[in-house]
């Protein structure tokens, strides 16, 4: 399997994160990988590959394995692309943050990479305290 071959896998695992291909993402999908390949058209071979694409049947571990990253910058890429998948149809999706961060542990990538692409942990007795200290809640 090629990079950009595996690229797509984890791009439409990422589309289909919140179990449903909306129009946008997919489309979001073939212009990004329109952009990396640098042509104004994907190859008849990936359009196929999108179409056939299975999400039940993807290994994200496998699939980040063989892509090889090597440096912080190439990890946080690989996040951008997904994240950019995620955010075309403008709905937010815990579903999508886990498949994010299953991608992210996947590559070895640090919480730091994460930064601005994920959901941020948070401690409900931070929230409630803060949102409910000296009211009659």
């Amino acid at each position: 399997m090629t990079r950009i071959e595996r690229i797509a896998d984890l791009l439409m695992g990422a589309a289909y994160a919140d179990r449903t291909l909306d129009g946008p993402e997919l489309d979001k999908v073939k212009q990004l990988l329109r952009d990396m390949s640098r042509n104004s058209q994907l190859s008849a071979a990936l359009e196929k590959r999108l179409e056939r694409f299975r999400p039940g049947k993807q290994n994200v571990a496998e699939v980040c394995a063989g892509l090889g990253l090597t440096t912080d910058e190439q990890k946080r890429h690989i996040l951008e692309l997904v994240a950019k998948v995620q955010d075309a149809d403008e709905v937010w999706d815990l579903d999508e943050d886990h498949y994010l961060r299953r991608v992210a542990k996947a590559i070895g990538a640090s919480d730091a990479l994460l930064e601005g692409l994920a959901v941020e942990e948070f401690r409900i007795e931070a929230v409630s305290a803060s949102l409910l200290d000296g009211s009659d809640a």
